[in-house]
Formats: C-alpha cells, sequence, structure tokens
C-alpha cells in the first residue's frame, strides 16, 4: 500500500512539499527499491536533517513505480489541463 507521511516544507504548498522530499530523498541517497509480491516495483523513500548527532525524519514515503511515472507523464503532458490531478 501507497502512503506519504511528511512535514510540508517552509515557502512551498503540500504538493510541491512532496516534490521536494522526493528529491532530497533522490539526492542523498535515502532510497530502497523493492519488488512486491505482486510483482510490483515500489520505492521507499525518506527525507529529513542531521541535528547535531540525531537525524530528524522530515518525509517517509511508500510509492509504487506506476505512481511516479504517472506524476511524471502528468508535469510533462498535462500541465495545462485543470482535470490532471485527480
Amino acid at each position: 500500500e501507497e502512503r506519504i507521511a511528511f512535514v510540508k516544507a517552509k515557502n512551498y504548498n503540500e504538493v510541491l512539499s512532496i516534490f521536494y522530499h522526493i528529491r532530497n530523498a533522490l539526492a542523498h541517497g535515502r532510497i530502497a527499491i523493492m519488488e512486491n509480491s505482486n510483482k510490483e516495483i515500489v520505492y521507499f523513500l525518506e527525507d529529513g536533517r542531521k541535528k547535531t548527532e540525531n537525524f530528524i525524519v522530515t518525509a517517509r514515503m511508500v510509492l509504487k513505480e506506476k505512481t511516479l511515472l504517472s506524476w511524471i507523464d502528468i508535469i510533462e503532458n498535462d500541465s495545462h489541463n485543470d482535470n490532471s490531478i485527480k
């Protein structure tokens, strides 16, 4: 099952906050990729910041590859269509 839990990034709305956290997880290597029992590729992403000696988690996500690919398609092809986000 897909899930997203995150702290809204300062100066960003919720959607941009999700993309901000995805970017950070990829950039900082806080990602795992596995195949689930239905043979679907699933991404586990985590974002956060180091505060003194502790790591403070600001986002965790479990997303199917097909979800990420559909978001890419929406952004690249339907950006001017108000009905693209469901």
